[in-house]
């Protein structure tokens, strides 16, 4: 469903919307993150019928890709929603800097940083058995507690915006359908993204659980993540 879906909705973005705004920009790069997860669980199948001991390449294809799209996801959101802030709420402050080719050197400079650090700890965590994924709470809260807090911080910003009516030439309906797609947004963002990297930081603080637990939180919080 994720491929069929994310590919129709990257044709839709690529070849049926003409304007190249900084939040099509964001949007279509969204796409292509959710639609590479898609891609990377067929070496997820293999690894999981294989002995990950003796399948070394599915085991580093699949942690990579998956966790390359998964904080890129996260950003691109975070993007989409800093745009939509400066769109609503500073829209003649924001004129200089929304333009298409900012958005483009950001989208290059996420892709560029979730792969370096992915690889940086996705190596040292392979070299190193006694540092497992979960003992890394760095990247945890610097690709998506920040982040959840900028989302949650101008959400609200955006929300209290357009319940003032004074300020806001739509109608009352399209501002709260606004609001509530705001809600569902913020509401999935938390729900999906939120139990993994709890997770991660409960089994770095609490590091005597079993390696059974650990497995069966990491198998649920990892499927919720990708809904």
């Amino acid at each position: 469903m994720g491929i069929i879906l994310n590919s129709l909705a990257l044709y839709v973005f690529c070849f049926q919307t003409k304007a190249r705004t900084p939040s099509v920009i964001y949007t279509i790069n969204l796409v292509v993150t959710d639609l590479l997860v898609g891609l990377s669980l067929p070496a997820r199948i293999v690894m999981y019928y294989r002995n990950v001991e003796t399948c070394h390449i599915c085991y580093y294809v699949h942690s990579f890709t998956y966790s390359v799209n998964m904080y890129c996801s996260i950003l691109f959101l975070t993007c989409i929603c800093v745009d939509r802030y400066l769109a609503i709420v500073q829209a003649k402050a924001s004129r200089r800097w929304r333009n298409p080719s900012y958005a483009k050197c950001i989208c290059v400079l996420i892709w560029i940083f979730a792969v370096i650090v992915t690889f940086i700890i996705l190596t040292t965590t392979i070299n190193h058995k006694h540092c497992c994924f979960f003992q890394l709470p760095l990247l945890t809260g610097f690709e998506y507690f920040v982040p959840l807090v900028i989302v949650v911080f101008y959400t609200l910003r955006i929300m209290w915006t357009l319940s003032k009516s004074i300020q806001m030439n739509q109608s009352r309906e399209r501002r709260v359908k606004a609001v509530q797609l705001l809600i569902m947004v913020l509401v999935i963002f938390t729900v999906c993204f939120t139990p993994i990297h709890v997770s991660q930081v409960v089994f770095c603080v609490r590091s005597e659980v079993f390696w059974d637990v650990i497995l069966i939180v990491y198998h649920v919080t990892v499927t919720l993540s990708s809904f």
